[in-house]
């Protein structure tokens, strides 16, 4: 299921990056409490509205479309609630993500080049930078998605 929650993730972190092509950099993190799903929406929507980007939310729509899938596939995995956010600009700059069914505090973050890859590398450090400032970020290697972080799992048991 882990791997299964991992592939499908990955797979809308990639739905995400414009043009096809895969994240060039990806985040995760851990979310405090289910309080704290409103300040990382906050967060997400005022860093879009100061670089001039379209913010999505599309977690009630994913959820539902989710559970809609697993009637037929049951071992599709939802998140509970499903958080999907997404802040762009129309040349492709930008960031999206969502968290995890297996640990659904947990945000897992990729952002999308656009035109400008030095542009994008700056602007992907400062959202970074602003996102520390409220959760401990772990960087996700190149090589493989994001997977559920042991302190997500702490963190879901103890709110």
């Amino acid at each position: 299921m882990k791997r299964l929650t991992a592939l499908f993730g990955s797979f809308l972190l990639l739905a995400n990056c414009g043009q096809g092509e895969p994240p060039f950099r990806q985040i995760q993190f851990c979310l405090n409490n289910k309080a704290d799903i409103n300040n990382l929406k906050g967060v997400v929507q005022a860093i879009a509205r100061s670089e001039k980007m379209e913010f999505t939310d599309r977690g009630a729509e994913a959820e539902a479309e989710l559970e809609s899938i697993k009637k037929d596939i049951p071992q599709t995995p939802v998140a509970h609630p499903t958080i999907v956010l997404d802040a762009h600009r129309q040349d492709g700059l930008g960031f999206g993500g969502m968290n995890l069914s297996d640990a659904p505090l947990q945000m897992a973050l990729g952002f999308s080049k656009g035109r400008d890859e030095a542009e994008a590398r700056q602007f992907a450090a400062k959202v970074v930078q602003t996102l520390s400032t409220k959760w401990i970020i772990h960087e996700v290697p190149q090589n493989r998605g994001a997977f559920p972080l042991k302190e997500c799992d702490y963190v879901a048991r103890s709110a």
